[in-house]
């Protein structure tokens, strides 16, 4: 197939699972039908996991710091026992 911008023949590649005709030339990018949805598709799926990701992380990190504060309190406790 032949871009329709400039006449170079196009080249298919593969982004987010989805097989996209490009131009080497202009670097045009051309979709059949339904490929924008599919890519859309994979983006949106891309960023729902990474949100999830992103939470869990944090939940880590705040279950962390309940531990470290819990740490420092039990052993402050344990020193004014030998004060």
């Amino acid at each position: 197939m032949r871009c329709p911008r400039c006449g170079t023949v196009l080249v298919e590649r593969t982004r987010v699972g989805v097989a996209v005709d490009v131009c080497d030339r202009c670097r045009g990018v051309w979709l059949d039908r339904g490929e924008l949805e599919k890519i859309l598709a994979a983006l949106r799926k891309g960023e729902q996991e990474s949100a999830l990701l992103l939470a869990e992380r944090r939940g880590r990190r705040e279950d962390r710091e309940v531990h470290d504060r819990r740490k420092r309190e039990i052993w402050s406790r344990i020193m004014e026992l030998f004060e």
